[in-house]
């Protein structure tokens, strides 16, 4: 482990819990560790956090984009509420490949969601912009069919006081 460095061991706790690496931060003490440095110690706070998300999102490198969409998707599709917000940030994304995969990934997530995961998305539309929100609730209203109460209750809650 002395040539191990914080990617190798947030690939680790990748491979272990699904975060994302994009995802993680590693702390010892009040030190946070950077991808390339070698890892010391034999503990390590994980903190989970969205926080580089966003400027992910918005790369001018579109590999670093889909990247990006990619494990806001994994981490989404776990049911992890962290990861609402930024998803429905990325359904009013300024790149058409991110939002066409925020809006697949929002589907999924909320259509095989349980009550947890309905009350989180919930929660993140309060706070989505008008834009992400009207895309939300579009996507929602003409996926959810009729057999899926929670996707339909979530949608009217928000059409009846937007």
């Amino acid at each position: 482990a002395t040539n191990a460095t914080a990617r190798c061991l947030m690939s680790l706790v990748d491979d272990a819990w699904q975060i994302p690496p994009i995802f993680q931060k590693l702390a010892h003490g009040c030190q946070v560790l950077c991808e390339d440095e070698k890892v010391v110690h034999e503990s390590y706070h994980l903190q989970v956090t969205i926080d580089r998300i966003d400027s992910a999102l918005d790369s001018n490198n579109s590999s670093d984009r889909l990247l990006a969409m990619h494990d806001l998707a994994r981490f989404a599709s776990r049911g992890r509420s962290r990861a609402f917000p930024a998803l429905l940030r990325a359904l009013d994304n300024d790149w058409g490949e991110v939002r066409k995969l925020a809006t697949a990934t929002w589907v999924s997530v909320v259509l095989n969601g349980d009550e947890d995961v309905m009350e989180s998305a919930s929660r993140s539309l309060d706070d989505a912009s008008l834009k992400a929100k009207k895309a939300a609730i579009s996507v929602l209203t003409t996926t959810a069919g009729t057999d899926n109460r929670n996707a339909i209750a979530l949608a009217r809650s928000k059409i009846a006081d937007p």
